[in-house]
């Protein structure tokens, strides 16, 4: 325990830059082993701390992430330690003694592991500290961009402690202390793009006054999950001779917040309804609350879904729309997350890829999420009609749990579409309400900028549906 604490304070004052000499750490298999789990014991306390809402499931699975770093960070250890045996040497040959007496018994490869994860330590605890107050303090779309800003904080302040360690500890050249840095800073940004799975999962949602406790890696869900695909792929109706048929698919990818599956709970509806995809529409929902009902959104399903499609359709004469909604990355990377499950992001490349493999020609591709302008420029071409809730450099709205749309979901389909069959036009119309919307949220922050993306050969199947939609006189009221 006094090696805890003794740690623990040197990690603080490394963390604050403060100097720290090499041979005031106790760099020994047992410091290190301590040190290790009182990061993993700190990592499960926020984990469940953080975790919306409560009570939650504990994910054993978890502890396969837990220490995926530490061989890099021996490795490190390692190349330092030659330096600093023969800095701890020289020291001991002139004094007779190291500066705490026990230079002799120093394991050196094991000092640079412990005095990283002791000021990690430290990092990690003040992190926690203010992403807790940043959420007590702040809701919705604020909270979201403070809590990004704050990680971004967090990165540079690792790194920069990773050089302290090297330049002010072990007193490396600039050069080597820069050079050895580079691989932290790999770490760090490997495990901002491919987070850790998480220690605690919230798998219950309220549904009316009651709480469902199904469990998505529950036996029974599985072998549901695998029934629902099947069944309503195969339920899908096939094209029609002669008519220009839309099919439509909603891909709602983030199962911890309830504004994906809500507002795809109005959309498909009201798509089925005025556009005429009754029986060739598919829903692909992450969410406890409907584990019974519709498939869950993963990129396989997907696949399997515009496979399935195009088996259905003619596709010189068809469209398929697809409509994804959950949150993203600057990186331009659609979160698709139901912990505990390890799902795989979908991004503009991947998602091209699954149009191209089905040789779907005529799409309708609506990504609604932070940054996903990014998704415009790799999917645009004759035959498609893109857009996106933001450009690819802003944050989207809308998205919090006391939603029931995003800003742009509103907007686009719950308002305009139900005026007009035009796509376009609703799009067109839908700007200055989502404008006029973020202004009233935040006054100043900068407009979403959706894009847009209308291909020669799509506007002109368009037109021939809106024809047809029009003649019909298909309606969808507002609930």
């Amino acid at each position: 325990m006094f090696s805890l604490f003794h740690h623990f304070f040197l990690g603080l004052k490394l963390a604050f830059f403060r100097p720290v000499a090499a041979d005031a750490w106790r760099a020994t298999v047992g410091s290190l082993l301590i040190l290790m789990l009182a990061s993993l014991g700190v990592t499960i306390f926020f984990d469940w701390l953080i975790l919306d809402p409560k009570p939650g499931s504990f994910n054993p699975l978890a502890f396969r992430d837990a220490f995926w770093d530490l061989p890099i960070l021996l490795l490190l250890g390692w190349l330092a330690a030659g330096r600093l045996a023969q800095h701890s040497s020289n020291s001991v040959n002139s004094s007779g003694m190291g500066n705490s007496g026990n230079s002799g018994a120093m394991n050196w490869p094991l000092l640079t592991p412990i005095a990283l994860i002791a000021a990690w330590i430290v990092c990690q605890l003040l992190g926690y500290g203010l992403h807790t107050l940043l959420q007590y303090n702040y809701v919705g779309e604020t909270a979201v961009q403070m809590s990004a800003s704050l990680a971004s904080a967090m990165v540079v302040w690792q790194l920069l402690i990773g050089m302290a360690v090297f330049r002010r500890v072990i007193r490396l050249s600039w050069f080597s202390s820069v050079v050895l840095t580079v691989p932290i800073a790999g770490m760090i940004f490997w495990s901002v793009a491919y987070p850790s799975t998480r220690f605690w999962y919230s798998d219950a949602t309220e549904i009316g006054d009651q709480a469902s406790q199904e469990s998505v890696v529950s036996e029974e869900i599985l072998e549901l999950q695998s029934t629902l695909i099947y069944d309503q792929l195969n339920a899908l109706e096939p094209h029609r001779p002669g008519v220009v048929d839309l099919y439509f698919i909603g891909f709602g990818g983030y199962a911890t917040q309830d504004v994906f599956r809500k507002e795809l709970a109005v959309i498909h509806p009201l798509m089925d309804q005025r556009f005429d995809t009754a029986n060739r529409s598919i829903r692909l929902v992450n969410n406890s609350a409907t584990l019974r009902e519709f498939p869950l959104a993963t990129v396989s399903n997907l696949r399997r879904t515009i496979a399935a499609i195009r088996e259905k359709i003619d596709p010189a004469e068809d469209v398929v729309m697809l409509y994804l909604t959950s949150h993203g990355s600057k990186d331009h990377q659609l979160a698709v997350e139901y912990p505990p499950l390890e799902l795989a992001n979908l991004d503009p490349a991947l998602l091209k890829s699954l149009f191209d493999e089905a040789g779907v020609r005529f799409k309708v591709i609506v990504v609604s999420a932070c940054y996903s302008g990014g998704f415009l420029a790799p999917l645009k071409d004759k035959n498609s009609l893109i857009m996106t809730a933001a450009d690819s450099f802003r944050t989207s709205f809308g998205c919090s749990d006391d939603s029931e749309f995003t800003y742009f979901g509103r907007a686009f389909f719950d308002e305009e579409l139900r005026k007009t069959y035009s796509f376009e036009k609703a799009f067109t119309a839908a700007l200055p309400i989502i404008r006029e919307r973020e202004k009233q949220y935040d006054p100043g922050a900068e407009f979403s900028n959706p894009q847009l993306s209308v291909g020669v050969d799509i506007a002109a199947k368009l037109n021939v549906l809106e024809a047809r939609l029009g003649a019909t006189g298909k309606r969808a009221e507002a609930p």
